[in-house]
C-alpha cells in the first residue's frame, strides 16, 4: 500500500488503522498469551546464549594463541620428564611435577570443551586417544602415582630403594618389560603434535578459503546486483538449499576424512609396534651385582664363630675363615669396580650403601662404612666411603639422588627363604647403587626415540596422505568442484580437465571419470541453456532422489527476440543431411552475437530461435509502506504502555497519529522521511529506466549485427556456389534471417514429466513476438519491433525505426504499433573495406567507421554503460543510415498519418511518392495492398488499426439462394466462381 506524501493527516491515520477503528489492542489484555510469549522469548534467549557461549568456547579453543599454548604444553609433556632426568637434579623435580599437573588439567579441560562444542569430536578416535594421552601423564607425576599406589596398596616409588629388614626385593624381566610399555604409552602424546600440524595446515587452508570466500562474496554481490537487475527474485529457501549443498559436497570433507583415516591407522600401527616389541624382545637382565653380593656374603660369613648364645645366629659358621682381612678388602674393592669394563672407564653404577656380614667383625651383619685402598688402611685414604644421606634402611630426603636413580640389590640364603633353618630371617645382605648415569643415558635415548617416532608418524602420515591426495582426492575434488560450480552458476563454462602424462592406471581412470563429468556438465549447460540454469541448479542442490515439478514458476520481465531462417524448408530439401552443418553455422553466429550483447539463447525451434534479455525490476520494498510499518510498530509500543487509551485515543482517532510517551504525535516528524523516501524512489526509477533502456538498445543492436554478420560470413557465402544450392537459389544466394522483437512478461519454469523435461518460458508475449516475426513476410522487412520495445529504446535507437502500422492479432486484441528497422543490402554491407578485414574483428562487436578513425567522436558519447554510440559510429549502422532519404521518410510519415486518420486517398498519394524512391519498399507496398482491397476507402467504424488475422467475409446464404433462384442461373454461377471472396 503506497502513501501519498501530500495526503492529509486523517488519510494517513486511516492507513495506519487499516481502515478500521484506530484502537490498537494491548498485549496486556491477554495475560495467557503474554505469559506464553514471555516463556517463548525466555527459551529462545537461553538457546541463543548457549549457542553464543559454544561459539565463544570453540573460538577460544581453536584460536591461534590457545593452540600455540597447548602445543608448547604438549612439547613439555612429551620431553619434560626426559629433560628432567637428563639436565636437572632432584631439587628441580617439584617444578616439573607442577608443570605436568598443569598440563594434565589443561588437557582435560580441552577434551571437555571440545566434547561440548564439537559434536564430531565426542567419542571419536582422537577423543579416546586424547584421553589415553592425558592419563599417560600420571605415571610421570610421582606425587600422584605414589598416592594412587597407597590407595591400591601397591609399592610406592620410595619403597623400591628402602630396605626392610628381613625382606628381599627381586626385579623380574616382566616388570622391566612393563616399564618399557608404560614409557611407550607416553608416545601417544605425539598425537597432539600431529594435531598441531593439522592445525597449521587447516589455518593455511582457512586463510585460502577466506580469500576465496571474499572473492565469492564479491562475485556473489555482483551476481546479486545482476540478478536484482535482471528481475531474479530467488527465495531464501533456494539460497539455503544451495548453501547446504555446497557444505555437504565440500571437497575438503573427503580429504579430511581420508587424511584422518590414514593418520589414525598410522598412529595405531606405530604405537602398537612400540608397545608390543618390548614384550616380544628377550630382556637380558644383569645379575652380576646379585652374584657378587652373594659371594661377598659367604666370604664375610666365613669368619663367624659358633657360640652357645641362643640369641646369636650360628648359621653357616665354618671352623676356619676362608680368607684374610686383606683378601676381604680386595673382594670389596672388586665389588665396587665390577660395573666398569676397563679400569680407565667411569663407573656406571656407584655404590652408596653396603650392608652384609662383615668379615672383620666375625661375620656379624653390619654396614660397611668405608673400603680402604690397597696402599692405605685408614679411612682418610679409603677407596670408597658410604654416602651417609643415602645410607641406612630408609633413604633420607637429603639424599641428592632421586629414588628412580637408585637401585637396591639384596641377597639371603635359600635356606632362610624357605625357612628350612630357623633363626636366619634377618640374615639379608643389601647393596644400594646410584645409577644416575644409566638413567641419563636412558633419558637421552627416550628423547631420541620420541623425536624419531614423531618423525615417522609425521612422515608416514604425509606420505600416505599425499598419495591419497594425488591419486584419489585431487581428481575427486576436481569432479566435485565441477558439480559445485555447475550448481552455483550453471551458466559458467567449466574448465576442461588437464591431461596428466602419468603412466599410473589409477590416474588414467580418475582422469577418464573427470573428463566424463566435464562432458556431462557441458551437455547439461548446452542442453538446458540459460533458460534452464535454475532447473539445473535446483536439481543438483536438491537432497531428494527425485525432481519436484509441482512447484510454482517465476514471473519475469524480458525482451523476446524471435529469429527465423528464411527459406528454411527449401534449403532443407536441397541440402538434405548437410542441413545440420549449415544450420549450426548460422546458430553459432546468432548465439555468439546475442551473448556479446548480453542476450541469452533460450530455445531452438528448428528454423526459429528465441533470444531473451531479462529486464531489471525494482525488488526493494516501497519506502512509504516501510515507513507505515515503522509507525505501526511505534504505535503498538505506545499503546502497550497504557491499559486504556484515555484522551489520547480520541486524539489518535481524530488525527490519525499515535502519541508517544511524551505526548508528541508520531508522524509529524516523519514528513521529512516520506519526502526523502519519495526522492529516493524517483531516483531508483530513473536508474531502472536507464538500465532497461540500455538492454533494449542491446536487443536491437544484436538483431542488426546478426543480420549483417550472416551476410558477410565467408563460410555461408560459399553456399552460393554449392551444387545443391546454386541451381535452385542462383549465384547471388545470401543467408537471410528475420526478427520479431517484443517486450513483456513470462513465467519461467520446468515443464515435463519423469520421461522428459524442458525449461520453458510460458507467456502470451512470447507468442506475440513469434507473430511479429511472421509479419516480416507481410511487410517484406528483416526486423520488426512493437511499440512496447520502441518506448524503451534510447532517443538514438528510436530514430533508427520507422512506424509502419497499427495492428491487432489473435494473440492480443490490444492495438500495437509496429516499427521496422530498414536494412537495404548494399555492397558496403556485404563486403567490409580491406582496412577492416586486416583488423582482428570480433563477431558482432563494434566496427568503427573509417570516418571516425581520424576524427574520434566526443568522449561523452561513451559515458556510463550506454550503448547508443553504436547507432552513430558503428560501420553497419552508419552505412544503413546513409541509405535513408529524408524525403522518403517524410512522405511515408505523412502517408501513415493519413492512413491512421482515415484519409486513405491522401495516404495512397504519399505512398505512391514513396514507391517512386524505392519501388520495393515492403511496408509501403503492404499498406497500399491493404487499402487497395477496400478500394482506398476507409471502412465504416475504422479505429485507426487493422486486424491482421481478420478473414474476409463470405457471401451470405440469402445471396447464394437468390442466385440459384434467378432465371440467369448460369451467368450467376459464373459470377460466383469468379468471386474472390469465396476463394
Amino acid at each position: 500500500m503506497k502513501v501519498n506524501p501530500t495526503s492529509t493527516v486523517e488519510e494517513r491515520g486511516a492507513l495506519l488503522s487499516g481502515g478500521k477503528s484506530a484502537h490498537i489492542p494491548s498485549s496486556s489484555h491477554n495475560p495467557g498469551q503474554s505469559n506464553l510469549n514471555s516463556l517463548t522469548r525466555s527459551r529462545q534467549s537461553r538457546r541463543e546464549k548457549k549457542t553464543n557461549c559454544n561459539k565463544l568456547l570453540r573460538k577460544a579453543v581453536d584460536g591461534k594463541w590457545a593452540t600455540i599454548i597447548m602445543s608448547m604444553i604438549t612439547l613439555f609433556a612429551l620431553f619434560g620428564d626426559d629433560l628432567r632426568v637428563w639436565l636437572t637434579t632432584k631439587s628441580a623435580d617439584p617444578f616439573f611435577y607442577s608443570g605436568l599437573i598443569i598440563s594434565f588439567i589443561l588437557f582435560s579441560t580441552e577434551i571437555f570443551i571440545n566434547s561440548l562444542v564439537q559434536p564430531e569430536f565426542k567419542y571419536s578416535f582422537f577423543f579416546y586417544l586424547d584421553i589415553i594421552a592425558t592419563l599417560s601423564l600420571i605415571p610421570d607425576i610421582t606425587w600422584i602415582s605414589d598416592l594412587i599406589g597407597q590407595i591400591v596398596q601397591s609399592q610406592p616409588s620410595y619403597l623400591s630403594v628402602n630396605a626392610i629388614p628381613g625382606e628381599v626385593s627381586v626385579e623380574s624381566a616382566t616388570s622391566s618389560r612393563i616399564q618399557k610399555v608404560v614409557k611407550a604409552l607416553r608416545l601417544i602424546r605425539l598425537v597432539r603434535i600431529i594435531k598441531l600440524y593439522k592445525y597449521i595446515s587447516q589455518s593455511n587452508k582457512r586463510g585460502e578459503e577466506a580469500a576465496e570466500e571474499n572473492k565469492k562474496s564479491q562475485r556473489g554481490g555482483s551476481n546479486m546486483d545482476r540478478s536484482e537487475n535482471d528481475g531474479d527474485t530467488s527465495t531464501t529457501e533456494e539460497n539455503e538449499q544451495q548453501s547446504l549443498f555446497m557444505k555437504e559436497t565440500d571437497p575438503s570433507k573427503l580429504g579430511k576424512a581420508l587424511s584422518d583415516t590414514t593418520t589414525r591407522r598410522v598412529i595405531i600401527g606405530v604405537l602398537l609396534m612400540l608397545m608390543v616389541l618390548p614384550l616380544l624382545t628377550y630382556s637380558d637382565i644383569d645379575y652380576s651385582s646379585e652374584y657378587a653380593l652373594r659371594e661377598i656374603f659367604w666370604f664375610g660369613r666365613s669368619s663367624c664363630k659358633k657360640t652357645n648364645d641362643k640369641n646369636s645366629i650360628d648359621f653357616f659358621c665354618p671352623e676356619k675363615a676362608w680368607l684374610s682381612n686383606e683378601g676381604w678388602y680386595e673382594m670389596l674393592r672388586g665389588f665396587i669396580s665390577a660395573s666398569i669394563a676397563n679400569e680407565k672407564d667411569e663407573l656406571t653404577r656407584d655404590l652408596v650403601w653396603l650392608y652384609l656380614p662383615d668379615f672383620t667383625k666375625a661375620g656379624r651383619m653390619g654396614a660397611i662404612d668405608y673400603i680402604p685402598s690397597r696402599y692405605f688402611s685408614t679411612k682418610q685414604g679409603s677407596m670408597w666411603n658410604q654416602t651417609d644421606s643415602c645410607s641406612g634402611f630408609d633413604v633420607s630426603d637429603d639424599c641428592p639422588w632421586r629414588y628412580e636413580e637408585m637401585e637396591l640389590v639384596t641377597y639371603t640364603p635359600q635356606e632362610c627363604v624357605n625357612s628350612t633353618i630357623s633363626g636366619c630371617e634377618y640374615l639379608v645382605a643389601y647393596a644400594r647403587f646410584n645409577k644416575r648415569s644409566e638413567k641419563v643415558s636412558e633419558a637421552i635415548l627416550q628423547f631420541a626415540t620420541t623425536i624419531f617416532t614423531c618423525f615417522v608418524l609425521t612422515a608416514a602420515s604425509l606420505i600416505f596422505s599425499n598419495d591419497a591426495e594425488r591419486i584419489v582426492i585431487k581428481p575427486i575434488k576436481k569432479i566435485i568442484m565441477i558439480i559445485q560450480r555447475l550448481a552455483e552458476n550453471p551458466l559458467k563454462k567449466p574448465e576442461p580437465p588437464k591431461k596428466d602424462d602419468s603412466p599410473e592406471k589409477s590416474q588414467m581412470k580418475t582422469q577418464m571419470l573427470e573428463l566424463t563429468i566435464f562432458k556431462i556438465s557441458t551437455l547439461l549447460q548446452r542442453g538446458f541453456g540459460e533458460l534452464g540454469a535454475k532447473v539445473v541448479a535446483s536439481t543438483l542442490t536438491n537432497n531428494e532422489d527425485f525432481m519436484d515439478l509441482m512447484v510454482p514458476g517465476q514471473k519475469m520481465h524480458m525482451i523476446f527476440s524471435v529469429c527465423r531462417i528464411r527459406q528454411f524448408t527449401e534449403t532443407t530439401e536441397s541440402l538434405q543431411d548437410e542441413i545440420i552443418v549449415f544450420v549450426n553455422k548460422i546458430v553459432k553466429i546468432i548465439h555468439e552475437v546475442a551473448k556479446r550483447w548480453d542476450g541469452q539463447p533460450a530455445k531452438n525451434y528448428g528454423e526459429k530461435y528465441l533470444l531473451i534479455w531479462k529486464l531489471p525490476t525494482s525488488t526493494e520494498r516501497d519506502g512509504y509502506q516501510a515507513a507505515i510499518e515503522q509507525n505501526k510498530q511505534l504505535a503498538l509500543a505506545a499503546r502497550t504502555k497504557e491499559d486504556t487509551a484515555g484522551p489520547n485515543e480520541e486524539r489518535f482517532n481524530m488525527t490519525g497519529k499515535v502519541p508517544d510517551a511524551n505526548g508528541l504525535l508520531l508522524g509529524e516528524e516523519n514528513n521529512q522521511q516520506f519526502e526523502a523516501e519519495q526522492d529516493r524512489q524517483m531516483k531508483m526509477e530513473e536508474e531502472l529506466l536507464e538500465r532497461r533502456q540500455i538492454i533494449a538498445d542491446k536487443s536491437l543492436i544484436s538483431a542488426v549485427k546478426i543480420v549483417t554478420e550472416l551476410r558477410r560470413a565467408q563460410d555461408l557465402q560459399a553456399y552460393s556456389r554449392h551444387p545443391k544450392i546454386a541451381p535452385k537459389f542462383g549465384p547471388n544466394y545470401r543467408t537471410g534471417v528475420t526478427f520479431g522483437i517484443h517486450v513483456g512478461w513470462s513465467i519461467e519454469g520446468a515443464i515435463g514429466s519423469d520421461f522428459k523435461i524442458d525449461a520453458l518460458h510460458l507467456s502470451p508475449d512470447a507468442s506475440i513476438a513469434q507473430r511479429i516475426e511472421q509479419f516480416c513476410t507481410i511487410y517484406d522487412t528483416n526486423i520488426m519491433v512493437t511499440q512496447d520495445l520502441q518506448k524503451l529504446l534510447s532517443e538514438r535507437g528510436k530514430s533508427t525505426l520507422r512506424l509502419v502500422d497499427n495492428v491487432v492479432m489473435n494473440e492480443s486484441r490490444t492495438p500495437r504499433e509496429l516499427y521496422t528497422f530498414d536494412i537495404k543490402f548494399v555492397d558496403a554491407i556485404d563486403n567490409l573495406p580491406q582496412s577492416k578485414l586486416e583488423e582482428e574483428l570480433q563477431l558482432g562487436a563494434l566496427i568503427k567507421h573509417p570516418e571516425f578513425e581520424n576524427n574520434p567522436p566526443p568522449s561523452d558519447m561513451f559515458k556510463g554503460e550506454t550503448v547508443d554510440y553504436m547507432y552513430m559510429i558503428d560501420y553497419d549502422f552508419y552505412i544503413l543510415k546513409k541509405q535513408k532519404k529524408d524525403q522518403f521518410e517524410n512522405n511515408f510519415r505523412q502517408a501513415y498519418l493519413a492512413y491512421i486518420t482515415g484519409d486513405w486517398p491522401a495516404s495512397q498519394n504519399y505512398l505512391t511518392q514513396c514507391l517512386e524512391y524505392n519501388i520495393e519498399d515492403g511496408p509501403a507496398l503492404a499498406l497500399s495492398e491493404f487499402m487497395e482491397k477496400h478500394k482506398f476507402q476507409c471502412p465504416d467504424g475504422w479505429l485507426g488499426y487493422r486486424d491482421l488475422d481478420e478473414k474476409e467475409q463470405a457471401p451470405s446464404m440469402s445471396f447464394i439462394k437468390a442466385g440459384f433462384e434467378d432465371d440467369g442461373g448460369e451467368d450467376n454461377d459464373e459470377e460466383i466462381e469468379d468471386d474472390d471472396s469465396l476463394s
